[in-house]
């Protein structure tokens, strides 16, 4: 019930990364909103410049006729040039008022490019938070709490994946399905918690002996199911060798059937086939399901034996 209500609070992983790309949208569009306000504000300190520059030939305008009316005795022609001079300082002090106004306006542009600036780097934060949370939460819900293993259907999805590089490139695809042996024993001799202990044991001997790169998943219960690429089912049961050894140590042990992928197969036909391989091999003990202190492994080849399909 908490999950349910934590996956309803705080989304599910898929939506966190969307939100992810969302704001790492939104932070591009506010970089390029800032650069195109530093583009004005450049522009208007441009301005800015070309207006003073303006404002002082003006002056130097208004003084040259200032100049010119001292020295001329003519009055009427003195007052004519006062009169343009005041005019020429009028406008220089107009063309000085609007660079104020221009520079006001970049050093507004400087600072709404600078807040932009802040809030893309929010963005990116958040961003990179939502991906955090959208990874652990999607680790979360891929992966069994008890084992760390994946769980059935995150794992059967990379076998999908698994089984189409495979097809891809010609090689082949191995699929061992592992019964835990003698659980239902432990859980109700030694209790349940011991029982869970068992399962990580053998989850864990699994994860050791498998590659990096091959599919280790719970199926549910006390099975589960390896995928291995490029290995061949007689190899993989040499493995499997290898995983009843080491169980020996910890006191437990595995059944275990083993499928090669055939043509026309796809991810359930080959964990069914690999599942009736298991069966069979029970079936020719006897029916009977080695315990814990057997500490082996029991394989069954799907491949050489035509009606475990």
């Amino acid at each position: 019930m908490a999950d349910t209500v934590g996956i309803e609070v705080m989304g599910t992983w898929a939506e966190r990364d969307a939100d992810a790309g969302l704001r790492t949208t939104l932070a591009l569009e506010r970089d390029n909103g800032a650069r195109e306000r530093d583009d004005l504000a450049r522009q208007r300190d441009l301005t800015a410049r070309q207006r003073d520059r303006a404002a002082a030939e003006r002056d130097r305008l208004g003084l040259d006729r200032d100049l010119q009316a001292m020295r001329r005795d003519d009055a009427p022609t003195s007052v004519a040039d006062r009169l343009a001079a005041a005019r020429d300082r009028n406008s220089a002090s107009l063309d000085r008022i609007r660079a104020a106004d221009d520079r006001r306006e970049a050093a507004m542009d400087r600072q709404m490019s600078a807040l932009d600036r802040w809030q893309g780097s929010v963005d990116r934060l958040r961003e990179a938070q939502d991906r955090r949370q959208a990874r652990a939460e999607h680790a979360r819900l891929s992966h069994d709490e008890l084992t760390g293993l994946l769980r059935r259907g995150a794992g059967v999805a990379r076998l999908d994946l698994e089984l189409t590089r495979v097809r891809r490139s010609g090689s082949t695809l191995s699929v061992a399905f592992v019964d835990v042996d003698d659980l239902k024993s432990v859980n109700d001799t030694d209790g349940h918690e011991a029982g869970d202990q068992l399962l990580r044991d053998v989850a864990k001997v699994l994860r050791d002996c498998m590659r990096s790169y091959d599919v280790v998943l719970r199926l549910g219960g006390d099975e589960f199911v390896c995928g291995m690429v490029d290995v061949p089912a007689a190899v993989a049961g040499e493995r499997f060798e290898t995983v009843a050894r080491m169980l020996r140590d910890i006191d437990a042990s595995v059944s275990v059937g083993i499928a090669e992928l055939r043509d026309g197969d796809t991810v359930p036909v080959l964990i069914r086939r690999a599942d009736a391989a298991l069966v069979e091999s029970r079936m020719r003990m006897g029916g009977h399901v080695r315990g814990r202190q057997a500490s082996r492994v029991h394989i069954a080849d799907a491949v050489e034996d035509s009606g475990a399909g």
